[in-house]
């Protein structure tokens, strides 16, 4: 998982062009799928919200589904945008999930998630789980760990 980065060309908020919260707060997440004779492709932006009391709610989507064979069999349901869908609760953090595939094109499926803070971050709750997890955590973890933290292995 990675920071969003509001206002770049990177990541979610880059291909989308979410500049601020405003952008998020107008923005509707999205599922489209496309059937045809040559297999079938998804696209899509999930988002979760998580509350201030740690629940993970899913935000309702906009869905389009279509058949490219029969294009008379076509299905869409729009839905609200973020800010309409959280307004009233007491949102602390926003997951985003992009998850694309393609059944016919080897090597363009997309599936990653990045995490946009309403409010700042706990980082001394986050120091403290860490710490319990490194406690927990066997000779690999730590080994992989001290790497990816650049700490001196040798």
């Amino acid at each position: 998982m990675e920071k969003m980065q509001l206002g770049s060309n990177k990541g979610i908020a880059g291909e989308y062009q979410l500049t601020g919260v405003d952008d998020i707060m107008s923005w509707t997440p999205f599922c489209a799928q496309w059937e045809g004779v040559a297999g079938s492709s998804r696209d899509a932006v999930h988002v979760t919200a998580i509350t201030e009391d740690c629940r993970e709610i899913a935000l309702a989507e906009t869905f389009q589904q279509e058949h490219a064979c029969s294009y008379d069999q076509k299905y869409e349901h729009e839905e609200k945008t973020i800010g309409e869908q959280i307004a009233g609760l007491s949102v602390k953090a926003l997951i985003f999930h992009r998850d694309t595939y393609c059944s016919y094109q080897d090597g363009r499926d997309e599936d990653y998630t990045e995490i946009l803070y309403l409010t700042p971050p706990d980082y001394t709750k986050i120091r403290r789980r860490i710490e319990d997890r490194l406690r927990k955590a066997g000779n690999d973890e730590v080994f992989r760990l001290a790497v990816l933290a650049g700490v001196k292995i040798y």
